[in-house]
């Protein structure tokens, strides 16, 4: 049953979200009520806590990962609430999200090249492709009848530039909120398919929607120059603090580059904590 407060509300803790220090950072002062949207504050799911106790009972925490297992279960996770039909053999096991980005921008660009984002948007993607030595070119998101919308005409004029060797897509886009539908994707598609550009999808918030809207996860396109960083535990189940993360990609000279890259980095070695989807 669906619980809105922890067992143990006042548990010891070491929460980014109340530390002095970070607010400080962020607001100026620490003697502020943090509406924090990186994490929640509701208790997680009894059955992942429940497998998270059967682990701890073991009190072994030897090598473990299952990843044919947990990749069905991810693929059956998104056929059965989106739709969307994936190959558990298309998976690549990374840390995190944001080490997956970091990792497809020194992957698939050069230093100098362009990265395309799309502001405003969550400010790690400027931070990891600068510290990479590449450019952020901004497209900025236009406001059309009180809603954000995607600028085409000037999308199309910064692809057909040269510079943008990748997209870095937020879908759905944080912190703006939408959820781009079905035709907008269609749309940026066809011009980055028109263009030959690489697209990399951050789809860590997929399953984050409101009723009336409908995520449409960039791998369900007919474009093979695609990454779709199909997400992570995190956002959806609570999970921030448990590294994980997954990148997906029907294509397969683009899967086997970032499989090798990831290995030759020992980065696939994956997490005991990571439960299959409930």
């Amino acid at each position: 049953m669906f619980k809105a407060i922890p067992d143990n509300p006042n548990a010891a803790n070491k929460y980014i979200k109340s530390d002095g220090n970070m607010l400080s950072q962020i607001y100026g002062s620490a003697d502020v009520t943090s509406y924090w949207i990186a994490d929640m504050e509701f208790p997680i799911a009894s059955p992942i806590t429940e497998a998270m106790q059967q682990l701890v009972h073991r009190e072994t925490y030897s090598y473990e990962f299952d990843s044919e297992t947990v990749f069905k279960e991810i693929a059956l996770w998104n056929k059965n609430r989106h739709n969307l039909t994936l190959d558990p053999k298309q998976f690549v096991q990374v840390p995190g999200v944001l080490s997956a980005i970091a990792l497809l921008i020194r992957e698939f660009t050069e230093k100098g090249d362009g990265v395309l984002i799309q502001t405003p948007v969550y400010h790690q993607f400027r931070r990891l492709i600068e510290s990479a030595g590449r450019v952020t070119v901004s497209n900025p998101l236009a406001i059309e009848k009180g809603r954000y919308v995607m600028d085409f005409k000037a999308f199309e004029n910064q692809l057909r530039d040269g510079n943008v060797k990748m997209v870095l897509l937020c879908n759905p886009h944080n912190p703006v909120g939408r959820v781009w539908s079905k035709d907008e994707l269609e749309k940026m598609v066809a011009i980055a398919k028109k263009h030959q550009t690489l697209i990399v999808s951050d789809e860590v918030h997929g399953d984050i929607v409101f009723d009336g809207a409908e995520f449409s996860s960039i791998a369900s396109f007919d474009y093979e120059n695609t990454i779709a960083i199909i997400g992570s535990p995190a956002k959806n189940f609570g999970l921030n603090s448990i590294s994980n993360g997954y990148i997906y990609s029907e294509n397969n000279e683009l899967k086997e580059a970032i499989k090798s890259t990831v290995a030759s980095m020992s980065l696939d070695h994956g997490n005991a904590y990571v439960p299959e989807p409930c």
